[in-house]
């Protein structure tokens, strides 16, 4: 993604169209990369983080190979943007999903680290992919790039879904706690008639119980064929068991086994779809029905000014890091790669830092403010850009660039986290990152259109700082808004004599 100012150069240089037009297949991927985040959020609740990023991963290495024997430029709007634009939002949704589904206590500290991969991507990838290009051509490029993009498919198998690590940390509490409740006790072997505990193992009723000495060790076994309607399930204890272990543990014990019976039965290569493609837990509301995406919020006001400054922030994003080689160009300032390596570097520690600083306790009830001002910093940052007449100040001014826009990616979710509640945290991230796709969607045209009209990149610069100051000044009002609410809330309930209660979820604990 921080690499399109690479490839938007690539584009010129091999099908001569104007800028605006160039502009438009990396408009069009980004804007769906965030468009598709509601999706994308929705897709993760129904199937699974690690279904959604095998399925991006796939999108992603197809739109690239296709972009490699793009005929002119109005393909590269299908394969480029379109293909390759989808697979990017069935990637990095799922990047924040499962950070927020695992932590709650240092969510920023998490969030930080878990996103700097992008930054350190963009320190690495700018010039190695300006390399490949330079030596193995247009396509040899793109074909290798769709290589390394295929690493999405390592990575997703290291997604695992909460609800397949909550059964095995269940599984392995569950045998320290039974070994821990031993002493020196006759061997007993308790048996199970199948039609005495349900499907998944949980036991229906005891009646049907014999217990029998035996001097085995202890292990559940099935003692009929397994292909029998009325088999049982032996659960020996062993000869350290207490005599005062609740039946409870019986009954998980019971579960468990009955569940790997159950699995060792089904065929191999359904084990192994089902390993790659999970299915979470289900989510329900308090009617029962399946939550997909929280859809009162697109009903709360000062959510809805957050969403507008980001499609602010957007805008100046995505038009800084794509123009940063060109203008270099422009000037003559050899080494443009260099400049998008110094804004990954700077990204890579504001994501880190921004993490620390966030989660401490005297800036917790002040996270939002906080971020408003990082907002600043990058507005300045940005309008700074046209006044780099050399290597070295553009550097500087990519570099505090990249920290600001680094941090305040970042911290989205911390800061939804705070505003609005651990609970509905992934669904707004959805909806705030499908604001940031018009943004995108306007601001890589229109600058595009100043460069041709004024024959340089200056404007889009001063543009994308005006816009990057908007959104700072939209992020204020909106947490001026929650704060408003808040003490509403508060001073009803106080006058009512209601215990008041925290609206900032679960994360800042």
């Amino acid at each position: 993604m921080r690499s399109d100012g690479i490839f938007f150069l690539q584009f010129l240089d091999r099908f001569n169209q104007n800028k605006q037009l160039t502009a438009w297949p990396g408009a069009v991927s980004f804007t769906l990369q965030c468009l598709v985040a509601p999706a994308a959020t929705a897709f993760c609740n129904r199937f699974s983080v690690r279904t959604a990023v095998h399925l991006g991963t796939f999108l992603l290495t197809s739109g690239l190979v296709m972009s490699a024997f793009s005929p002119n430029i109005y393909f590269l709007f299908l394969s480029y943007g379109v293909v390759q634009g989808i697979g990017r939002g069935l990637i990095i949704v799922p990047g924040i999903f499962i950070v927020n589904m695992y932590f709650s206590k240092r969510l920023g500290i998490a969030l930080g680290f878990a996103s700097s991969g992008t930054g350190i991507g963009t320190l690495g990838l700018p010039p190695l992919i300006t390399w490949l290009f330079d030596t193995l051509g247009y396509q040899g490029a793109h074909l290798t790039v769709a290589g390394i993009a295929t690493c999405g498919w390592v990575v997703a198998m290291l997604f695992r879904p909460l609800s397949m690590h909550k059964n095995i940390v269940r599984h392995r509490m569950l045998k320290a706690k039974i070994a821990s409740r031993t002493c020196q006790t006759p061997d007993v072997e308790y048996r199970i008639q199948s039609n005495c505990y349900s499907r998944y193992g949980t036991i229906k009723s005891a009646q049907s119980d014999t217990p029998n000495l035996t001097s085995t060790s202890g292990y559940c076994t099935e003692t009929e064929n397994e292909s029998s309607l009325n088999h049982t399930i032996s659960i020996k204890t062993t000869s350290h068991q207490t005599k005062n272990t609740p039946d409870g543990l019986y009954n998980a014990i019971a579960k468990i086994e009955d569940t790997r019976l159950r699995r060792k039965r089904r065929n191999c290569c359904v084990a192994v779809i089902d390993n790659i493609f999970p299915i979470e837990e289900e989510k329900r509301g308090e009617k029962g029905k399946r939550i997909l995406l929280h859809w009162p919020l697109f009903r709360d006001f000062p959510f809805l000014v957050l969403c507008v400054s980001m499609a602010f922030f957007n805008l100046a994003q995505k038009t800084v890091f794509t123009f940063l080689p060109a203008y270099a160009r422009q000037r003559g300032i050899a080494g443009g790669s260099l400049v998008l390596s110094a804004a990954g570097a700077g990204d890579t520690v504001g994501r880190v830092v921004a993490g620390l600083v966030l989660d401490r306790a005297a800036v917790k009830p002040h996270k939002g403010a906080v971020y408003a001002l990082v907002l600043i910093f990058a507005a300045a940052a940005a309008w700074a850009v046209p006044f780099s007449y050399s290597l070295l100040p553009l550097c500087a001014a990519g570099c505090v660039y990249g920290f600001s826009v680094g941090a305040s990616v970042s911290q989205k979710s911390n800061v939804l986290a705070t505003l609005l509640g651990k609970e509905t945290v992934n669904s707004a991230f959805g909806i705030l990152y499908a604001f940031q796709g018009i943004g995108t969607m306007a601001g890589l045209p229109i600058s595009g259109a100043l460069r041709d009209a004024f024959g340089n990149y200056d404007f889009a610069f001063y543009l994308s700082s005006g816009s990057m100051y908007s959104a700072g000044a939209l992020v204020a009002l909106s947490v001026l808004l929650f704060a408003m609410r808040r003490r509403r809330r508060e001073g009803g309930a106080g006058r009512h004599g209601y215990e008041t209660l925290p609206t900032g979820g679960g994360s800042g604990k």
